[in-house]
């Protein structure tokens, strides 16, 4: 497959029909092909030989878990998939090509398309420093990073966290870390090339807001995918920690923590709404 993937600017034709996105055109642009360097990944200290490590791609998020700060990128995947249109939303997004060893991850709203080779899958699974547990989950995370530390060494990145600002470009962290920190919407915008509502909780009528937006996702579970995050840390929450909202009732609802993405939440609609931060909301009915 080595004609797929030329340099940064060149595209080709066989390699992006393999993907299918609803909301798009032949008249837009297509995108930019780079592939995320083994070097980037692997310890350097050690001499390895990453090539006999075996993979599960297959489009589907299981169960992972989070180690490091890029709770922004996790919850956001994970809200995704747990959605009939979000799950087709992965699969459009992810496509392994076992022959030439390597997985193409399609971020859309950056217009980019980026290769991870196997040895580099593998480095990072024997490294402490990515998402444990799933495959498809990891090759996203690292297409992400690849993606991010691109910005900056371009300096085309966006250092101010706003919610004005989704555009794909945020980037709290520095080239040696760049997905530490990080906004829930950025990752649903590069994913689905579609700006969530992000609705903060600083003024008095705001949990209004929050409630009609809850009250939505209640009514038409299938059209919308969202994550929130706390004020207080109580109740075993953290703070400065997205979640996934896995699902809402009249009473109650289930959130999922990335650190354990097996175990989740429930509480009281209530207690939500006491002590929730920000909630940010993303239509796939606008994407599908």
């Amino acid at each position: 497959m080595a004609n797929y993937i030329s340099n940064n600017n060149e595209y080709s034709p066989s390699l992006y029909s393999f993907f299918s996105y609803p909301n798009f055109s032949v008249t837009q642009s297509m995108p930019n092909f780079s592939q995320v360097p083994l070097f980037s990944v692997k310890n350097s200290k050690y001499v390895v030989d990453y090539s006999k490590g075996t993979n599960k791609i297959d489009g589907n998020i299981d169960s992972f878990r989070q180690t490091q700060y890029d709770c922004w990128l996790l919850s956001a995947v994970w809200a995704i998939s747990n959605n009939p249109d979000g799950k087709k939303l992965i699969k459009n997004s992810i496509k392994d090509f076992p022959k030439d060893r390597k997985v193409m991850v399609n971020l859309v709203g950056a217009n980019q398309m980026i290769s991870v080779p196997y040895e580099v899958i593998e480095a990072a699974k024997q490294s402490k420093n990515y998402v444990k547990g799933d495959d498809d989950t990891l090759v996203i995370e690292l297409a992400v990073e690849h993606y991010k530390k691109q910005l900056l060494n371009s300096g085309d990145f966006n250092k101010k966290i706003s919610n004005n600002i989704i555009n794909g470009k945020n980037v709290v962290g520095d080239v040696n870390n760049p997905l530490a920190g990080g906004m829930a919407a950025d990752m649903m915008f590069l994913l689905s090339g579609k700006v969530p509502q992000i609705i903060s909780n600083t003024k008095e009528n705001d949990v209004q807001k929050i409630k009609a937006a809850v009250e939505k996702m209640q009514q038409n579970p299938d059209s919308y995918v969202a994550t929130c995050n706390f004020k207080q840390k109580k109740d075993g929450l953290f703070l400065n920690h997205a979640y996934a909202i896995k699902s809402v009732d009249d009473k109650y609802i289930t959130i999922v923590n990335p650190h354990d993405t097996s175990k989740e939440k429930t509480m009281l609609l209530s207690d939500f709404y006491d002590n929730v931060k920000t909630i940010t909301v993303l239509n796939l009915k606008t994407v599908f």
